[in-house]
């Protein structure tokens, strides 16, 4: 059975990859497959405004760590390039929060579980898309067929 599940549909002269993360309904989407994310808590209040919220738009990955030590990051964190005027810089990564995918409590990132995240870092590359939709974005020219 084919799913219908909205994705952003760019049109563009590069082959990098696009990831697409929708805040509505807490999911990442990469290489045909689906990941529960955790996003910035203050999402769901007004029109994703709040210095926590997780933004949307169009973004790149500019770098990406892994870590062999346990922290708030996970295994590893992929930065995109996107800053809030308080200097903090917007990434997604993996959690010692497990318990949090599924929620809007991150402060502005997106978390994914640890094994999630860690097949993510080996998808994509440094300049890869990241597109983030939600809010009631219009789904105009949005769409992607998952195959099962």
């Amino acid at each position: 059975m084919k799913k219908l599940i909205i994705l952003l549909v760019l049109f563009t002269a590069c082959y990098a990859k696009e990831i697409v993360i929708d805040l509505d309904n807490l999911v990442l989407y990469a290489n045909e497959k689906s990941y529960p994310i955790c996003a910035g808590f203050k999402y769901k209040e007004g029109v994703n405004r709040g210095k926590s919220a997780s933004p949307l738009g169009v973004f790149k990955v500019v770098l990406k760590v892994t870590f062999t030590n346990d922290n708030v990051y996970g295994s590893c964190f992929m930065r995109l390039d996107f800053q809030k005027d308080t200097g903090k810089y917007v990434g997604i990564h993996g959690t010692n929060e497990p318990e949090s995918i599924g929620t809007y409590s991150s402060k502005m990132c997106i978390r994914l579980m640890n094994k999630h995240a860690m097949k993510l870092y080996k998808y994509i590359d440094v300049g890869d898309k990241v597109i983030i939709i939600g809010n009631g974005t219009e789904h105009v020219n949005f769409y992607y067929i998952k195959k099962n």
